[in-house]
């Protein structure tokens, strides 16, 4: 009787743990999603090339809408084609500014006999996140190298450090009330204006992100030291 009750116990105690096994050796959740537009080749080339410069340069979506001086979803809705609405020259010509007119090269098309490259066709993109990476594959009908070819890239995470996200947010206070008292914001200061002057101060080697300048500015603009105006269709800083 003592045996038996010994072994129903130790059977119970291995059906446990075997049930939890998964659960502590499951893989990190998976995101994904999927979206597609309309482009002819022209405007993919371009499409694609402000994607590769986002990534290469670590903005974020929303920290390049900061930049243009544009609503949070502006360039998110233009990267994932959310609307019919195309960038206009002048946000081309920003995003080149932004970017240091350093282009990525383009998608190598191969030419098309029947001149299909005009006509606006289906661009598919499917993305699979996990805790660090962004996996991209894209879809589209035109050959490349004379094959058709599926596009894919990755984008890696940035890693936030809480306690240099404090000591930035300390420097760039700092930095921000130095320029209001010098009058750098007596006339509209743009997005990108102010962070390149923010870019030029030293940090001791801290990453200085648009997000975090971002949410700075508008603790000055909360405490009533700043006001937020439109300037010929951008968001622009200066003293309220």
């Amino acid at each position: 009787m003592l045996i038996n009750n010994i072994l129903f116990i130790f059977g119970h105690y291995f059906i446990f743990q075997k049930a939890l096994r998964p659960k502590l050796f499951m893989k990190p959740r998976t995101l994904t999603s999927s979206y597609a537009g309309m482009l002819t080749q022209v405007e993919m080339n371009r499409w694609y090339a402000f994607m590769r410069q986002r990534i290469f340069f670590k903005y974020s979506k929303e920290e390049l809408s900061f930049l243009m001086g544009k609503a949070p979803y502006y360039y998110s809705d233009y990267e994932e084609m959310n609307n019919a609405e195309k960038l206009t020259v002048a946000d081309e010509a920003l995003l080149n500014n932004i970017f240091n007119y350093r282009i990525s090269q383009g998608i190598p098309f191969s030419k098309d006999e029947f001149s299909s490259y005009t006509e606006p066709r289906l661009v598919r993109v499917h993305t699979e996140t996990d805790q660090r990476v962004i996996y991209y594959k894209i879809t589209h009908p035109w050959k490349c190298e004379n094959k058709f070819q599926v596009i894919r890239f990755s984008e890696a995470i940035p890693k936030i450090k809480l306690n240099e996200q404090r000591q930035a947010y300390g420097m760039l206070k700092k930095s921000i009330e130095q320029l209001i008292y010098r009058g750098t914001f007596q006339h509209g200061q743009s997005p990108l204006d102010v962070f390149r002057k923010l870019e030029e101060e030293s940090f001791n080697d801290v990453s200085i992100r648009p997000m975090y300048a971002k949410k700075v500015l508008y603790e000055f603009v909360g405490k009533g030291m700043l006001a937020v105006k439109n300037i010929n269709g951008l968001l622009s800083y200066l003293v309220s």
